[in-house]
């Protein structure tokens, strides 16, 4: 990971309020050139030594606008996005199409600085960089990224059983809905039947009639035959 000996400091240390009548001492360590040239070569950041003796507004720029995208996933292009809508109600709006992104751009920066530790971010620091004031707000944000780098181990296992969890529940949701459908369409079908099953047990109690009548009606022509089977063999023996 990004340099070893960056202390772990949580946010919340980073947002010590000051001693009166006293400068507050930072809350992260103040890094050497070497290592937080190392540090942004590893995020991807490309730098050199000079940029760090003799910052340009265009380098620093570029810096933060990359821990920016990197820490709290803004992009330039959305930071300095200029109100078109607002700029429209100033006298000469053509006249600060310019200043407005990189207004919105310092907002974004001063947001960041403040999480790590950084209370006195300016626009200075954007367009007139001082070697000195660069080394702090580095050291700041590297602390920052090494924070969120010890996190992040956490956060990855988190986030997977929090996915697995979604994955199972909607799992079960599928399976709930693939039932919930079968048992409406055999209720369905089952509507659709009703009428020709009821007409089937209408015709069915029907023939149980029609058997009924039929076997007494056998029933009383074999009892009228026995009668006179008796009678003929009466009249024989008489």
């Amino acid at each position: 990971g990004c340099l070893p000996a960056i202390a772990r400091r949580s946010l919340s240390q980073s947002k010590r309020p000051a001693m009166a009548g006293k400068q507050p001492k930072d809350a992260f360590p103040l890094l050497k050139s070497a290592e937080i040239l190392q540090c942004l070569n590893e995020l991807g950041i490309a730098s050199s030594e000079d940029d760090l003796l003799h910052p340009t507004g265009l380098k620093v720029q570029h810096i933060y606008a990359s821990f920016n995208e990197l820490l709290l996933h803004r992009k330039r292009e959305d930071m300095a996005q200029p109100d078109f809508e607002g700029l429209q109600e100033l006298e000469f709006p053509e006249l600060h199409e310019q200043s407005v992104p990189m207004i919105g751009f310092l907002s974004a920066c001063q947001k960041l600085m403040a999480i790590a530790g950084v209370g006195d971010f300016t626009m200075s620091d954007l367009i007139k960089p001082e070697a000195r004031r660069v080394r702090r707000s580095l050291s700041a944000v590297i602390n920052l990224a090494k924070y969120h780098e010890d996190k992040l181990p956490g956060y990855m296992q988190f986030s997977q059983e929090t996915d697995a969890l979604l994955n199972a529940k909607a799992s079960l949701e599928e399976e709930s809905e693939r039932l919930l459908s079968a048992r409406r369409q055999a209720e369905q079908r089952r509507a659709e039947e009703e009428p020709a099953l009821q007409q089937m047990e209408a015709e069915n109690e029907q023939r149980q009639v029609t058997v009924r009548e039929l076997f007494n009606s056998h029933t009383a022509i074999l009892n009228e035959s026995h009668a006179l089977k008796a009678k003929v063999q009466e009249t024989r023996d008489a």
